[in-house]
């Protein structure tokens, strides 16, 4: 990863963080601690989607490191070639890998907010055992609920963010791609405008 790629990480978990509240209800660990053995399946099972949000999370961060890496070779190629169309082709996919850059950016921030509702979830889960098992009277599950409802709908936001974001990458990668075309069907010059990945 690039230097600052864990800042930008940092960065896009406040901004997701502070965009939604993150999860901000929960459920006292001392209620927990007194609930039976059988009812930390359902808060254990409620977990394991957290896990899974962490690892979406993981996959946009190597997307992040993959993009550095294609970025650095479309340089490098960039600089070699000695034609203009070839150094307009590597300009466009420069283009491109910018637009993929933003897309991934914001495809963290959406898998960000999905940790955030995976955790809500816990706590959500959590409420609802502790007042199944009446542990502290009548427990209002409600504002945990709420607490989903409100991350989901952040969430909801990310992913129309993102949805744009990949129509704009997806955009550019055509031109990109078109450009290329048309440049090696006109000059049999391949090897100029060769992505080795």
């Amino acid at each position: 990863m690039r230097a600052g790629g864990f800042l930008l990480v940092a960065v896009l978990g406040a901004i997701a963080a502070g965009c939604g509240g993150g999860v901000t209800t929960r459920v006292p660990d001392d209620l927990i601690a007194t609930l039976p053995r059988e009812a930390a399946i359902d808060i254990f099972d409620s977990e394991n989607q957290v896990s899974i949000a962490l690892e979406g999370v993981d996959r946009v961060n190597r997307d992040l490191e993959a993009n550095d890496h294609s970025v650095d070779k479309a340089n490098a190629a960039k600089r070699a070639a000695k034609a203009a169309g070839a150094k307009s082709v590597w300009d466009a996919r420069l283009a491109y890998l910018a637009a993929d850059r933003k897309r991934a950016k914001l495809d963290l921030a959406f898998a960000l907010t999905l940790v955030d509702v995976a955790k809500a979830k816990v706590e959500e889960v959590k409420a609802k055992v502790v007042e199944r098992y009446s542990l502290s009277g009548k427990y209002n599950v409600n504002r945990f609920t709420n607490q989903v409802a409100r991350l989901d709908g952040v969430a909801k936001k990310a992913k129309a963010k993102l949805d744009r974001a990949e129509v704009a990458a997806k955009a550019a990668r055509s031109a990109w791609e078109k450009l290329r075309d048309g440049y090696t069907s006109k000059t049999s010059d391949f090897d100029s405008v060769a992505v080795e990945e």
